[in-house]
């Protein structure tokens, strides 16, 4: 029942190297679920040891998970680092940039205030729905020239972007350390924005403040 390579022959009696995967037929019968789940658990049985190790490959994190907003990065956070766990390397790469893009434009819509009949506020949500349509590069550079992120977190969000793009076209080159650098330099750019641990750090055993530079 797992998919395969082999030869299919047509009605010409030629044979036609294909690809089956007939699967989903097995999932969508009650009476065959049972051996769909046995191929589950001995597909993870076998690969476990490699999960573990490139689990332990990710750096620690905390994040704040204090509105919609940030959980749903957090979530999108956990797909990222699930997928390179389970050593999805072209969609890992892609998910890394999807995470920094969302934390950028959140960034943004948090500080960005327009001036109208002698108020001040923020867009309203069609104006912000604009942004969604701005390449992130230049999102990119405008928070960093507005001082609202660090040239690491810059560095970090444009060296990711450059790599989700040749994956998300197909042409990447070292998915196995590919994968990990854009994990490495998500999690720069979570260190400098979303991070708890950007404004507190860990002294035996509790959250205390960092000193101010």
């Amino acid at each position: 029942m797992r998919p395969c390579i082999g030869d299919a022959v047509s009605q010409e009696q030629r044979r036609i190297p294909v690809y089956v995967d007939f699967t989903p037929n097995y999932a969508a019968h009650p009476e065959t679920k049972e051996t769909t789940a046995s191929f589950h658990r001995q597909w993870l049985e076998t690969n476990l040891d490699a999960i573990i190790d490139r689990q332990s490959q990710l750096p620690i994190m905390m994040i704040h998970h204090d509105g919609p907003a940030v959980k749903l990065v957090v979530d999108l956070l956990l797909e990222a680092r699930q997928l390179f766990c389970l050593g999805y390397h072209y969609s890992c790469v892609a998910m890394c940039g999807i995470v920094v893009e969302r934390i950028i434009k959140d960034i943004l819509r948090h500080n960005l205030l327009v001036a109208r009949n002698n108020e001040v506020g923020s867009p309203s949500h069609k104006a912000f729905d604009q942004i969604e349509r701005v390449d992130v590069r230049s999102l990119i550079n405008f928070v960093a020239e507005s001082g609202l992120i660090s040239n690491d977190v810059k560095a970090a969000a444009v060296k990711l972007g450059d790599l989700r793009n040749q994956y998300a076209h197909a042409r990447g080159q070292s998915p196995d350390a590919d994968a990990l650098k854009a994990i490495e330099h998500l999690h720069t750019v979570v260190g400098g924005t979303v991070s708890v641990l950007k404004e507190f750090e860990i002294k035996d055993g509790v959250l205390v403040r960092r000193p101010k530079e």
